[in-house]
C-alpha cells in the first residue's frame, strides 16, 4: 500500500456510521453527486464514505472506477477539508464517458463548500 493512499482511519466503514451521517447530516446535491456531512468529535481527521448503487451503475467495473476517482479527488484535497467531519458521497446515474475526473473533483469540492466542510 502506497503512502499516498487513504488509510483505514480516513474511511467510513460500518453501516451504523453511514446511517448516522444519512439521518443527522446535512445533505447537498449536485448534478452528478449527493453529499452528506456530519461533525464527528471522536475523530480528528475528515473521513470519507462512498455509496455507488448497482442500480445506477450496472457493471462493477463502472462502480469501481467511479469509487477510485472519488477517493482520489478526496485524497488530493483532504487538507482543504475541516478535521472532524464525516462525509458520505453518493453518485447519481450519469454517463461516465462524458464526465471526467476534473468535473467530479470540482463538483465534490463545490458540494463540500456548500455543506461548510471546507476550510476558508
Amino acid at each position: 500500500m502506497s503512502s499516498a493512499s487513504l488509510k483505514k482511519q480516513d474511511k467510513l466503514r460500518r453501516c451504523a456510521e453511514f446511517q448516522s451521517v444519512y439521518s443527522k447530516g446535512l445533505k447537498t446535491q449536485g448534478p452528478h453527486l449527493i453529499l452528506w456531512a456530519l461533525a464527528n468529535k471522536s475523530h480528528n481527521c475528515p473521513r470519507l464514505g462512498l455509496s455507488i448503487a448497482k442500480r445506477s451503475f450496472k457493471l462493477s467495473t463502472q462502480r469501481h472506477a467511479l469509487q477510485r476517482s472519488l477517493r482520489e479527488a478526496f485524497r488530493l484535497n483532504k487538507p482543504r477539508f475541516l478535521p472532524g467531519y464525516d462525509v458520505v458521497v453518493a453518485a447519481r446515474r450519469f454517463d461516465q464517458k462524458k464526465v471526467g475526473f476534473q468535473t467530479l473533483q470540482k463538483e465534490l469540492l463545490g458540494l463540500a463548500q456548500k455543506a461548510g466542510v471546507l476550510k476558508k
